[in-house]
């Protein structure tokens, strides 16, 4: 049987069997265009194109939106049949650092989840796919048969490759990514961005916001090329919604911290953290940034605080993020900026606004008059970056801070 045939059997399987006991009307149409992947069979891409179905699910309607996307089957399904149901998702890097709390969250929620990366997950229940995304036909086979595809794999920071090596993983293994889904009539996809695409993290000439909080309309001025790959993978997620329908969620994680001590032994031997034991790793770059923040930073390595406006993400908060993000069926196309509620500092957040208020007054005629607009008020040690659009949209809700963690524990023994 040809590819064609073999794929459009299993997919009237699949809706057959998502539609079992309910009335459901729909249509096709010859698909107009070029096939992008002319060795498959031409005769495929002539039998599928959008059309609206309404599935009676008790008292209430659920829609299935068949979108074209080159003549494959994307199934956006909304309330009952859509955030509910359990997914097959693909991980890309899922044994990367971040991987292991995404793939834990998404399996604990009852979901099907396996990794594509070049090394196995150090997750128990989890898939194991070997590829790399820089490999299309690696990752076409992979992407059969999911629903949704969350996208880690990256150079994860500026000096761990050349800019061009950087450039090219980050931003064209992102068009791998979603080439692969589109081609594979996968829905969506869930990139992870940064708030490096901001601008603020890698700075090499100094940026000062604004206005406070930082949100998503804060202009992007990326100098470093880390920053400029992810400010490019979401510019890319959005044109393939708006050319192929694909839902693209992509979240600008902000400074990961691994604060459990028992999730953070395995983080340590995964990806980037592999150079440090958990002990090593509070004590050079968390126990750092809140005892010597202006000290010498190590490159490649993170950002010194005040550049990245002392933001912090607990892992496992940034792990809901993904998590929410993949089981939402009504954003087409979104850019959130994911983070803790409260700042990587011992400093009330008013002490650093002030700090950040005197920079952008300097050099001034009235530096006693300049200031950087709030938007809200910053109290406490609340964080000068928002996420209240997570919140609005995903239900988003940081839920861990350092002060309250495994990690502040062993501090107060040393």
């Amino acid at each position: 049987m040809s590819f064609g045939r073999r794929r459009r059997k299993r997919e009237s399987e699949e809706l057959t069997d998502l539609t079992a006991s309910r009335s459901v009307q729909y249509r096709t149409q010859p698909f107009e265009g070029t096939s992008p992947f002319p060795s498959r069979d031409p005769a495929y891409e002539t039998n599928l194109e959008a059309s609206r179905t309404e599935i009676e699910a008790g008292p209430e309607k659920t829609q299935i939106q068949l979108t074209p996307a080159r003549g494959l089957l994307v199934l956006n399904l909304h309330e009952t049949l859509g955030r509910h149901r359990n997914l097959k998702i693909l991980v890309t890097g899922g044994s990367g650092t971040i991987g292991g709390y995404v793939l834990r969250e998404l399996l604990q929620a009852g979901h099907s989840v396996s990794s594509f990366s070049r090394t196995a997950p150090r997750v128990e229940g989890a898939g194991f796919v070997q590829g790399d995304i820089m490999e299309p036909t690696q990752l076409a086979d992979a992407c059969r048969n999911h629903d949704a595809v969350v996208h880690l794999a990256a150079v994860p920071g500026p000096g761990r490759a050349t800019p061009a090596q950087l450039l090219n993983v980050n931003v064209i293994g992102t068009v791998n990514v979603l080439e692969a889904a589109v081609h594979a009539g996968i829905g969506k996809v869930v990139f992870a961005s940064s708030g490096a695409a901001t601008g603020f993290s890698f700075q090499k000439r100094e940026i000062l916001p604004l206005y406070l909080p930082i949100d998503e309309e804060h202009p992007c001025e990326p100098q470093d090329e880390y920053g400029l790959s992810k400010l490019l993978g979401e510019l890319t997620c959005k044109r393939y919604t708006d050319a192929f329908g694909i839902q693209t969620i992509c979240l600008r994680i902000n400074n990961n911290w691994y604060l459990e001590r028992r999730t953070a032994e395995v983080a340590v031997r995964s990806g980037w953290a592999q150079q440090f034991t958990v002990d090593e790793l509070w004590t050079k770059r968390y126990r750092k940034t809140i005892e010597d923040a202006e000290g010498e930073w190590p490159s490649p390595g993170p950002p010194a605080p005040h550049k990245i406006l002392w933001a912090f993400t607990d892992a496992r908060d940034a792990a809901q993020a993904f998590r929410l993000a993949v089981e939402n069926d009504t954003i087409k196309h979104e850019v959130f900026l994911v983070n803790g509620a409260d700042t990587c500092s011992r400093e009330p957040t008013p002490q650093l606004y002030d700090r950040l208020r005197k920079l952008s007054g300097a050099g001034k005629a009235n530096a006693a008059d300049a200031g950087i607009p709030l938007k809200e008020p910053l109290e406490g040690h609340a964080s000068l970056w928002s996420h209240a659009k997570a919140t609005r949209l995903l239900d988003y809700r940081p839920k861990y801070s350092w002060r309250h963690s495994d990690f502040q524990s062993w501090m107060e023994k040393r």
